[in-house]
């Protein structure tokens, strides 16, 4: 039996073969067929457009037939497989008497049948319309009409990004960091500890400082989330000096990140990482209940494992979840050898955990904007509108109120507001001309009136 492989130019290549093995007709049309593909992938063809003869072969490709028998099965799941690394692939129905003679080649004896004779497997066929192209679209520019979809396409593009006309997937979206201090002093002098958490899945990463500075600040972001998760896109930080340095700033500039600064004196606009400190706090307190209050580093990993395995109200799953895919393993489960515990069992359903894993994402991000959007009416209910613009003169609260006296002003200024980042942000100069460099928030300002 021969196939004939004819390209754009009129040039012929063909190919013989002799079945040195008991075979039927039907898996004869087959072996053609498969010599064929073999011979097409060699010369790098990027489209394929089949002609064969045969009712029943081009029956199982489109689909109007079904594929009976083992043997059938197998030389199916091959063609599938085969036609899976093609770009374009179609097929013709070829009239027999269209055949032409094969011309004189030499052939090869082909002495075992090319699929494997055993039990049916299932074939995943790739669609051809690419996931990708709806978030290329959209981080070019071209936003869908429907508003659901729109935002939809907003959540899951955000951590998406076109470099050099590739689309690349970031790590951790952006995390925000800050700094619990001070904890009594432990017998290794640490009395420190960095925080960072991650926005969506509200993964928590701590690391323990004797000292507070910018390199100790730089080797925790690269230790901790450079290394393991990737290149930030983002990063929001209060205005403490070992982040607000020089060296700080050079670190994430070469890396690509920006630094994004907390209102001063208003920790609610980096209220994720706070809360993540009361909670790792509360933690801990649960934890030395009854021990020396120095054993506190040793007890600081099963209070940050405690947060990260434990269901957020703004998620409705565990950190660990929305990272992995599964809930963590407990030793209860070993000692009760559950299904988790055994490796084939196991095995089999971390692969329907990653099935739904993009499931629980995009749940996830449901509920977190319901979850905002509750948050935001309670917060709004207490907030009293102030009506500042650019030009207008202010006082800024005090940097310390605490420590002045009861006679004394809990108010600096006046200032002079330059402009406004976004709703509540302001940025504010002295009457002389001197802009301060970070932002502020409207409820850290009021109006002066000279």
């Amino acid at each position: 039996m021969a196939a004939i492989l004819v390209a754009l130019n009129e040039q012929t290549v063909s190919r013989a073969t002799r079945l040195d093995f008991p075979t039927t007709k039907n898996a004869s049309e087959y072996e053609v067929l498969l010599l064929g593909l073999r011979k097409a992938k060699a010369l790098g063809a990027k489209r394929v457009i089949i002609k064969n003869d045969s009712r029943l072969v081009v029956g199982h490709f489109d689909r109007t037939f079904m594929a009976r028998g083992p043997e059938m099965a197998s030389y199916l799941a091959v063609q599938y497989l085969g036609a899976a690394t093609r770009q374009q692939i179609s097929w013709q129905k070829w009239p027999v008497l269209a055949n032409a003679p094969p011309p004189e080649v030499f052939y090869k004896i082909l002495s075992a049948p090319s699929a494997a004779q055993g039990a049916a497997h299932s074939v995943l066929l790739i669609a051809r319309v690419d996931w990708r192209d709806t978030i290329i679209k959209y981080l070019a520019g071209k936003e869908p009409k429907d508003v659901a979809e729109r935002r939809r396409l907003q959540h899951r593009a955000r951590n998406y990004h076109m470099i050099g006309g590739k689309l690349y997937k970031g790590g951790i979206y952006a995390p925000s960091y800050d700094i619990i201090r001070p904890y009594l002093a432990a017998k290794s002098s640490l009395r420190f500890t960095f925080i960072a958490i991650e926005y969506f899945s509200r993964w928590v990463e701590v690391e323990l400082v004797a000292k507070i500075t910018a390199a100790a600040a730089q080797r925790f972001v690269w230790k901790n989330i450079i290394c393991r998760y990737g290149v930030l896109r983002d990063i929001v930080t209060d205005n403490g000096t070992q982040f607000d340095s020089a060296v700080f700033r050079a670190f994430c500039q070469n890396l690509g990140v920006t630094i994004c600064f907390a209102f001063v004196g208003h920790p609610e606009s980096n209220g994720t990482v706070e809360r993540a400190n009361n909670n790792l706090l509360e933690g801990l307190k649960k934890r030395l209940v009854g021990l020396p209050k120095g054993l506190w580093p040793k007890e600081l990993h099963k209070a940050l494992w405690a947060l990260r395995t434990s269901q957020t109200w703004a998620t409705g799953f565990s950190p660990f979840k929305l990272l992995f895919g599964d809930e963590a393993m407990t030793p209860g489960e070993f000692t009760a050898k559950s299904l988790r515990a055994t490796a084939e069992a196991n095995l089999a359903g971390r692969e329907i955990s990653l099935d739904l894993l993009k499931e629980h994402r995009l749940h996830a991000i449901s509920t977190m904007s319901k979850y905002g959007e509750g948050v935001a009416w309670a917060y709004n209910q207490k907030v009293k509108i102030r009506h500042l613009a650019p030009g207008d003169m202010v006082l800024k609260r005090a940097a310390n109120p605490a420590t002045m006296g009861k006679l004394e002003s809990k108010w600096e200024g006046p200032y002079i507001i330059t402009h406004s980042r976004r709703a509540g942000s302001f940025y504010i100069a002295t009457p002389e001309g001197q802009q301060l460099d970070n932002t502020w928030n409207a409820k850290s300002l009021r109006n002066f009136y000279p």
